[in-house]
């Protein structure tokens, strides 16, 4: 998510304990292979400040401006406004919310780099992902027991 939690910002100056800046640690961040996201971007508290000062890899585009780029205009000229941007930042650009042929079409040809979305697949579990990649023993010795 966009807001940014206690444990993952370490003050500017140590020596203060109260509220004030705070800048990420990118290497502590980098060292422990964490890599990070900016989800819902153009919504709620999501700001352009975050892709300037966070060292995020990825920026997530909400669906709501996803969901009908092939049909409404306004929500396309957002989609190919934040693809631009996201590729001169070195960001990999994941559209949500893609439900149709026509959406993932026109995705591709903007140059989005991850589309996800019901068109693709509904969620299910893990498990059930494996199964049609993997070893049907290793699958079920990672689904969980029931009693």
């Amino acid at each position: 998510m966009c807001r940014p939690t206690p444990s993952s910002w370490r003050s500017r100056d140590h020596d203060h304990d109260g509220p004030g800046p705070v800048e990420p640690d990118p290497g502590a961040i980098r060292e422990r292979g964490i890599k990070l996201s900016i989800d819902d971007f153009g919504t709620g508290h999501c700001s352009l400040a975050y892709l300037r000062d966070l060292p995020v890899q990825e920026l997530k585009l909400d669906r709501s401006f996803v969901r009908d780029i092939a049909v409404r205009e306004r929500d396309a000229a957002i989609v190919r406004s934040a693809i631009d941007p996201a590729h001169s930042l070195g960001l990999i650009l994941v559209a949500e919310g893609i439900e149709d042929a026509a959406g993932a079409d026109l995705l591709r040809e903007m140059g989005c780099d991850i589309a996800q979305g019901y068109y693709f697949g509904r969620p299910q579990p893990g498990t059930d992902v494996l199964a049609d990649t993997v070893d049907p023993a290793a699958v079920a010795a990672m689904a969980p027991q029931r009693a």
